[in-house]
């Protein structure tokens, strides 16, 4: 790759990142805790942008604690997982990035 295939592309991954982050804040994932008791929503940035909690685990407050960090971890993950193949899918068409340096995204 040459110096100016380089800068050019340089743009094109300044562009894809831009576009990358607008996608991902605009996806949304929800995990569940307690059978769908307690839900927790994030964005494709992992901003907490919802919680929901049926009002019968209002008195075990415990249980309700679970439960929220339980819901929230698996959005999280689902976020993570959904992310890291919006990265590879972005970078990858801009840059020649070895496989190796992909799967840190």
């Amino acid at each position: 790759m040459s110096f100016a295939e380089l800068l050019e592309s340089m743009g094109s991954l300044k562009e894809g990142i831009s576009d990358l982050q607008g996608t991902l804040r605009a996806l949304e994932f929800t995990g569940e805790g307690g059978a769908g008791l307690v839900r927790v929503t994030v964005n494709g940035v992992g901003e907490c942008i919802r919680v929901e909690i049926d009002p019968s685990l209002a008195s075990d407050l415990p249980m309700l604690q679970d439960l929220v960090v339980a819901a929230q971890n698996q959005a999280k993950a689902q976020m993570e997982q959904r992310a890291q193949e919006e990265v590879k899918k972005t970078m990858g068409s801009i840059l020649p990035i070895p496989p190796w340096l992909l799967s840190r995204f």
